[in-house]
């Protein structure tokens, strides 16, 4: 029995880049840059991304490094 199924629909079903939709979003180059390498760009997302790293552990690192900013 399957206790999981994964769809990786990225580049497939759906067009993900992330660079483009800030500027969609920010219109602001600097901003742009800033917002990308906080969330995309974050060795957290990188972790995420590539399933080595749960949701919730992603958020709590997150949370608690930026605190310390």
């Amino acid at each position: 029995m399957y206790k999981s199924i994964i769809f990786d629909i990225g580049g497939v079903l759906v067009d993900f880049d992330p660079k483009a939709y800030l500027v969609d979003r920010l219109c602001n180059a600097e901003m742009e840059e800033k917002v990308y390498d906080l969330t995309f760009g974050s060795e957290e997302w990188q972790l995420l991304d590539a399933g080595k790293l749960s949701r919730y552990d992603g958020t709590v690192s997150y949370t608690h490094l930026r605190a310390h900013e």
